[in-house]
């Protein structure tokens, strides 16, 4: 056990989830925080059955980034590890992580070799930044077999990622540490890109090995975007536009601009074959104006 070490499980509807990743992770740290955004009592059932957990019941959906926020606060480790609750992990994959964090105080960012629930599909291995400022996760739907050695990525994905807390608390402002009025997408992009503009480097460790189902959309889908709900897909696409607002520069968003902008027209015609969505893309945007 780290005694250094947090983990918060943003729960949403998935306590079944939790019977899987809670065993994997229990005895890693001293603390682990369930923050449950559940409307199904079940599943805040499952969280609670786990003596050495603490759970919090907070009655609606919060998002991702809300969530993920309270968590931190409520949190008390030197290190803190955000996890979905569809994930679960090889033993010492947080003390692997830690172990580099600690040798480079640069570090506010860590994560591991991240596959499907198959084992032999790649999940992620962080994330990189595209000609047109959105995020690719390296290795995504490729064999596990293709290697990517350690090394510095851009940020990493939210599903399983562990930061530094002094790294946090050196970009948080008044929407929290991730931006909470994205709710969902684009927030661990965001807080990576935040915590690179401040000096912090993200890492990531090929011998710590975790696995991510990846809900939230039909498993195998070939563009994720278009199974995606109306509203969700406006989601995405305010939250694009908003992290580039928030952290490109005035030269790097002119040198980028045909890539964006293709980007968003690609995003638009899609948005445009269901009009609630860009329906739902005008208040969107209303909320953070």
């Amino acid at each position: 056990m780290n005694n250094k070490l947090s983990i918060v499980i943003i729960n949403y509807n998935s306590g079944e989830d939790l019977r899987k990743v809670i065993p994997t992770v229990i005895n890693e740290a001293p603390e682990t925080i369930i923050v449950d955004n559940s409307t199904d009592y079940h599943s805040f059932e499952i969280a609670c059955s786990f003596p050495d957990t603490i759970v919090i019941r907070v009655g609606k959906n919060l998002g991702y980034a809300e969530g993920a926020n309270l968590g931190i606060k409520l949190s008390k480790g030197e290190f803190v590890a955000i996890l979905n609750p569809d994930t679960y992990f090889t033993k010492g994959y947080f003390k692997k992580l830690i172990e580099k964090m600690e040798k480079e105080e640069s570090l506010g960012t860590a994560t591991g070799k991240i596959l499907r629930f198959d084992k032999k599909t790649l999940d992620t291995t962080g994330q990189f930044r595209t000609l047109a400022d959105r995020p690719k996760e390296r290795g995504y739907g490729k064999k596990s077999t293709v290697g990517y050695k350690s090394g510095n990525v851009f940020s990493a994905c939210g599903a399983a990622v562990l930061y530094r807390r002094k790294a946090l608390e050196s970009i948080k402002d008044k929407h929290g540490y991730f931006d909470s009025r994205y709710f969902v997408f684009f927030e661990d992009f965001d807080l990576g890109w935040r915590l690179r503009k401040k000096g912090w480097k993200a890492w990531f460790r090929e011998d710590a090995i975790g696995y991510h189902r990846r809900g939230g959309i039909k498993r195998g889908a070939k563009f994720p975007f278009l199974k995606l709900s109306p509203q969700m897909k406006a989601i995405v696409v305010r939250n694009y536009w908003l992290t580039i607002a928030k952290n490109e520069s005035i030269i790097g968003f002119i040198l980028k601009l045909p890539f964006i902008l293709a980007r968003s027209v690609l995003l638009l015609a899609v948005l445009s074959l269901t009009p609630s969505s860009l329906k739902f893309l005008y208040h969107k945007i209303r909320e953070v104006i």
